[in-house]
């Protein structure tokens, strides 16, 4: 039991977009709750790496690195060692922090719980404070000595004095845990990938059917069918690498309590739960006042609709009050009888990509981002675990700003 007692092992939550607060009420079942699985996960690899010899930090023309899928709380897992000293060199010792984050499609950085300061240096980065969603919290930026990522080709991959986020407690109980970013590019702090990768790879993919993160030199996304060109959110906020799609088809499924009452317009509205039925929405997303984006999140579990798209469906469908959250179990709300989204994206030889959502981690929420400052942005739809439990593989191109969608 020594060895389950040096690793401690933190599980996030759900997104670095929004990062929301709990799953549907349905699937009130936390990340937390298996950390005894990710706990036995730790220490069967913590042995074997022990026991593995030392590799040369020299990178592969591709690298990957083994994830662990998560199925209750829906999320993909890589495992990293902090350490006060060099593991290839003197192997662990007491200060050792080994934990798995959830890789983040959605944020730049590597972040971790304050359980790992006593490793922790401080950073020439003043503390800031983020927003995860609705959670508002500070970050104190330091510097670990030694971080080490484990591949398949190589092994352990040290990095010397790694930059990282150390959220706050606000923060962590809001959100659940700690995350490991894929944006490629900050404008004020350096990511995981430049401090992992430098700028030495062209890609990456994330292969959810098959648990792994690989990185690659050469362009994978431009090759084949399911090609989305990426669209850049910059001239709307600052730091807004995000990679986000374009998408022109809106379907929205949900159960609705009608009466045959009409109200002024002569639309049926939901004044009498006598008759529950299903129905969709078909949005014409050429009719809307902005642009429709969806942005690419592993982060998320469920899915966001920015505030500025649902006060315009609000507008378009007065009958139903779009305001609320999905769990929250206010039939009175469309958004707590939202059953299942789907969004077309279309791809650079004119076909398109179709996500549904599946019911598992299904939740739908609403609010304000808060990363732009322009009020003319675009409308978001962010897409988590609930849209890539259905999907193979996701591809992103750092070079072309393309990305690549593999659904099964």
């Amino acid at each position: 039991m020594s060895d389950r007692d040096s690793i401690i092992v933190f599980i996030l939550t759900f997104l670095s977009i929004s990062n929301v607060i709990a799953l549907a009420p349905h699937h009130l079942v936390t990340r937390y709750h298996f950390v005894a699985d990710v706990l036995e996960a730790a220490v069967i690899s913590q042995q074997s790496s022990r026991n593995s010899p030392g590799t040369q930090n020299t990178l592969d023309d591709s690298l990957t690195f083994p994830l662990r899928f998560l199925p209750d709380g829906g999320c993909w897992a890589l495992r990293i060692t902090l350490s006060s000293s060099s593991m290839k060199r003197y192997g662990q010792d007491d200060k050792t922090f080994t934990y798995f984050g959830i890789v983040d499609t959605g944020s730049p950085f590597l972040t971790v719980p304050s359980q790992a300061e006593p490793i922790l240096q401080s950073s020439r980065y003043e503390r800031t404070s983020e927003q995860y969603g609705e959670v508002l919290g500070g970050m104190e930026w330091r510097r670990v000595p030694f971080a080490t990522f484990y591949s398949q080709q190589m092994g352990p991959i040290e990095r010397k004095q790694f930059v990282l986020g150390v959220v706050s407690t606000d923060v962590l109980e809001g959100t659940g845990g700690v995350f490991v970013g894929l944006i490629n590019t900050d404008d004020s702090r350096p990511t995981t990938l430049e401090q992992l990768l430098g700028h030495r790879y062209q890609s990456f993919c994330i292969n959810f059917d098959a648990n792994l993160l690989s990185f690659s030199k050469s362009s994978t996304s431009t090759v084949g069918e399911n090609v989305l060109e990426l669209v850049s959110l910059r001239s709307f906020g600052p730091d807004l690498y995000h990679y986000a799609v374009r998408c022109n088809k809106l379907v929205i499924h949900f159960q609705s309590y009608i009466s045959s009452k009409t109200n002024a317009t002569g639309k049926l509205c939901k004044e009498d739960k006598s008759v529950t039925t299903s129905k969709q929405i078909h949005i014409d997303v050429m009719s809307l006042s902005r642009p429709l984006l969806v942005v690419l999140d592993t982060g998320l579990t469920g899915c966001i609709f920015s505030d500025s798209l649902t006060e315009e469906l609000s507008s378009k469908f007065p009958c139903y009050d779009w305001k609320g959250d999905s769990r929250d179990g206010d039939e009175s709300s469309i958004l707590s009888s939202v059953l299942a989204v789907n969004v077309q994206l279309p791809t650079v030889d004119g076909k398109s990509v179709d996500l549904s959502s599946s019911e598992k981690y299904f939740y739908l929420n609403s609010f304000k981002l808060p990363w732009f400052y322009d009020e003319n942005h675009p409308h978001i739809i962010a897409v988590g675990t609930t849209f890539w439990a259905k999907t193979k593989s996701l591809t992103v191109d750092f070079e072309s700003r393309q990305a690549k969608i593999t659904v099964l």
